[in-house]
């Protein structure tokens, strides 16, 4: 193997004005890996402060055009400037309701959260049980749904007339 390539300062600035700061475009142009470049960076303050000027102009550049867009009404423009840059003046994005603890009560105990936890994952059609034996029922307790959808009575189908025949 070769001995490693040696660079001047001033070639490796140059090949950093070059390509704009850009580490790994420097380090083509120089033949070079970019550890190279950062190498040269930590020990010459030169070199730091190349890739540094040209970040700070490419960042610049990058906001010029923002301004521009946001000059000519581009709405994603704005929203941005307004989200990144307007942070300073309450601008924020958050959603429309923030649930407080007041609003949304939690259960006193293990049982009430697995009780609400039940009432959310029962099938469809299925209500949840107010009498504590598996059996849904309604508001007295006394009527279900057959799996045809007709409502039974005490485990007869309901009739008009109340004699229990359909």
């Amino acid at each position: 193997m070769g001995a490693p390539r040696r660079f001047t300062v001033a070639q490796v600035v140059e090949a950093l004005n070059t390509s704009h700061g850009m580490v790994y475009l420097a380090a083509r142009l120089l033949g070079c890996c970019p550890n190279t470049v950062y190498n040269y960076a930590e020990r010459h303050a030169k070199v730091k402060e190349a890739i540094h000027t040209r970040q700070g102009e490419r960042l610049d550049e990058a906001e010029l055009a923002l301004l521009k867009a946001v000059r000519s009404g581009e709405a994603w423009a704005v929203c941005f400037t307004l989200k990144c840059l307007g942070k300073k003046r309450g601008f924020i994005e958050r959603p429309a309701y923030q649930p407080t603890q007041q609003d949304e009560p939690k259960p006193a105990s293990i049982i009430d959260q697995i009780q609400a936890m039940d009432a959310t994952i029962l099938p469809p059609g299925q209500v949840p049980s107010s009498n504590g034996n598996g059996h849904a029922a309604n508001g007295n307790g006394h009527h279900k749904m057959n799996g045809n959808g007709k409502a039974k009575k005490n485990g007869k189908a309901a009739s008009k007339n109340g004699n229990g025949k359909a």
